[in-house]
């Protein structure tokens, strides 16, 4: 065979030449490489740099279809409370690994699992768990990795001391009742729902949930007894766990609108908190499930979250368009609130000197009332004592000497209730200065 070397002396070309000029072009079509990159000379660095990344077809991992990969692992129990001794010392998990569309991961999916307290429990390859002593604070996590995607779940889990019991054996549930129940502070500082209305939630405008939050009370019963039952305290404590040393579990069919926050995984009261954005209404079923002993139970209760059911309006002074001289304005200048909910117009001691402001409706879609609130404001618990104003409607020009005191200084503030759905215009005959009160359906979506 002719060597490179000899046919380089005799001035003649190489085969592998017109090889390589064919692979460029290949090259270059595949890279999206321009025309004008085949006229340079194979040994120019630009065109060398160029076609690097070209190299072969077979290089390189192998782009994956991501409806194939893993999305979701989900165990069968959350919650689960074991004794330390058979036969309720053991539970079976069963893992579901599934794509973004929701079928089956294809081809065989390994999953592994690990404790938190290999005292409480162990787990075994296979996911059979078994109690080993009392812990209330177990975790057993499940992983899977596929594709490089590591999709995961957790069980908690509660052992009890079979010592601990009366009796020899645990008395089984047959129910779990779930028990919704209103921030008892809440009419302290916003209207009391409509009579049948259910369990809401709602958050103010501007800020994180307020005092109308709900707390969810989960209860195990056998047949109509209730079982590990204390009394709930109604005061400036939270309720009492009705469930005593139980794991309970919580889901949303919203958790965008409405979400779950477990104030005790031991049986525990759940508070659920609104997602705050005022557009966001509607109901959402929230649902507590135990596994006690090898028992499922599971009960739900329908929320409803609805707008703010209060707004502030402050006032403040800013420098006239027209003039430049200092007016008082309404800040914010539109708020939005669920029927029935409160507006509190505050004037407060900022302003300088010390002014007023007057409230006039253009003519609103329907009454505007007064609110009542010198008895709330003479318990501790209110923070803003306002007159009772019955005649509703327009408020007169106030200032902030006009109220009581308060931890915070003295402090000016006027109220209106809004019951019917609409959006209201209002003015001040004052300074000209205007703002807007949407209400909106308490129930209806957006």
């Amino acid at each position: 065979m002719t060597s490179t070397l000899q046919m380089q002396r005799v001035g003649l070309r190489p085969p592998w030449h017109r090889l390589q000029r064919g692979w460029v072009s290949r090259c270059v079509r595949r890279t999206g490489l321009t025309r004008s990159l085949t006229g340079l000379a194979l040994g120019s660095g630009l065109l060398s740099v160029a076609l690097l990344g070209c190299g072969s077809d077979t290089t390189g991992p192998a782009p994956q279809n991501p409806t194939h990969l893993p999305w979701r692992l989900v165990l069968n129990h959350h919650a689960v409370t074991l004794l330390d001794s058979a036969p309720y010392d053991t539970v079976q998990l069963i893992p579901t690994v599934t794509t973004v569309t929701g079928a089956a991961v294809p081809g065989s999916v390994t999953v592994s699992y690990t404790t938190s307290d290999a005292s409480g429990a162990v787990v075994d390859a296979h996911g059979l768990v078994t109690a080993r002593g009392a812990s209330n604070a177990i975790q057993i996590i499940a992983a899977a990795t596929a594709g490089g995607v590591l999709v995961q779940d957790t069980l908690h889990l509660v052992v009890n001391a079979a010592a601990s019991l009366q009796g020899s054996s645990p008395t089984l549930p047959t129910a779990l009742k779930l028990q919704s129940l209103q921030n008892f502070y809440a009419p302290l500082y916003e209207p009391a729902p409509p009579a049948g209305e259910g369990p809401t939630v709602d958050c103010e405008v501007s800020g994180p949930p307020d005092m109308r939050n709900l707390w969810l009370v989960p209860e195990l019963l056998t047949g109509a007894t209730p079982l590990y039952t204390v009394p709930i305290s109604i005061g400036f404590a939270p309720p009492v766990n009705l469930l005593n040393n139980v794991a309970v579990s919580y889901t949303s069919s919203n958790p965008s609108l409405l979400s779950v926050t477990e104030r005790d995984r031991n049986g525990s009261i759940a508070s659920i908190i609104p997602v705050c954005e005022t557009s966001n209404r509607g109901t959402v079923v929230i649902r507590a499930t135990a596994t006690v002993y090898g028992i499922t139970v599971s009960d739900s209760v329908v929320v409803t979250a609805i707008p703010a059911l209060t707004a502030t309006v402050g006032i403040v002074q800013l420098p006239s368009r027209t003039t430049g001289q200092p007016i008082n304005v309404f800040s914010p200048d539109s708020v939005t609130i669920a029927a029935g909910g409160l507006v509190k117009w505050r004037v407060d001691t900022t302003l300088t000197p010390h002014d007023s402001i007057d409230v006039v409706f253009d003519h609103p879609p329907g009454p505007v009332q007064g609110v009542d609130s010198t008895a709330l404001g003479s318990q501790a618990f209110s923070s803003e004592p306002y007159p009772f104003e019955s005649a509703g409607g327009n408020i007169a020009a106030f200032m902030p000497t006009d109220t009581l005191p308060d931890n915070d200084g003295v402090i000016g503030v006027r109220a209106r209730q809004f019951p019917v759905p609409g959006t209201y215009h209002y003015h001040s005959a004052r300074y000209g200065t205007a703002g807007v009160i949407v209400v909106l359906s308490r129930t209806a979506t957006p």
